[in-house]
């Protein structure tokens, strides 16, 4: 016997316009997200250069410290090495990079500066792309937009003689992209970097 109330199944699937509607809502979350993750990207591009600098100002530390310690060799230095230093700069073109070089003495005693320094005792880092540094506090007493931090040899600490600190006794380093996204890298005076 036949059953004439058969039903015909036919196979699941989409139609046109549920397809349409799905693909329209995947293309309207991706726009409203995408703006975030690139916000998001760039906040911690100017993070990932911020925590770099105090990375790079803690080793300096370590390395002034290390002398103390005997695990340097001065005498490959021209009199003595008496600290290790740090350089930034505000001047446009300037800004999206530093440089940690060795100070040392000349023969009459005296200090040699960031100009007088050979290249090959500096060492230069920079910054991820399109972050700089936008403002220090306080500038160099000459007031170029420079900042030099000499951490001694062999305590680690930063020299107040030749380093200005504000009044808090700190340097402040304020880093940003496209004049957002501000991050600061803080010096104390007792040679704590955060």
């Amino acid at each position: 016997m036949l059953n004439l109330h058969h039903k015909h199944q036919q196979p699941f699937a989409f139609t046109l316009i549920e397809l349409l509607v799905v693909v329209s809502i995947v293309i309207l979350v991706s726009v409203m997200i995408l703006p975030r993750l690139q916000q998001q990207n760039l906040r911690t591009r100017v993070s990932s250069g911020a925590n770099q600098m105090r990375a790079d100002l803690r080793n300096v530390r370590a390395w002034a410290q290390a002398v103390r310690n005997g695990t340097h060799d001065a005498s490959s230095f021209n009199n003595q090495l008496v600290a290790y230093a740090f350089h930034a700069d505000i001047t446009p073109g300037q800004n999206s990079q530093y440089s940690i070089w060795e100070v040392w003495t000349n023969a009459s005693g005296l200090l040699a500066t960031y100009s007088q320094t050979p290249d090959t005792r500096r060492h230069y880092y920079a910054l991820p792309d399109k972050v700089v540094v936008s403002s220090i506090t306080p500038v160099n007493p000459d007031n170029s937009g420079t900042v030099d931090i000499y951490f001694q040899t062999p305590t680690g600490t930063p020299d107040t003689h030749y380093t200005t600190f504000d009044t808090n006794g700190r340097v402040v380093i304020n880093l940003n992209l496209n004049n957002s996204y501000p991050q600061t890298v803080t010096i104390s005076s007792n040679g704590v970097i955060f």
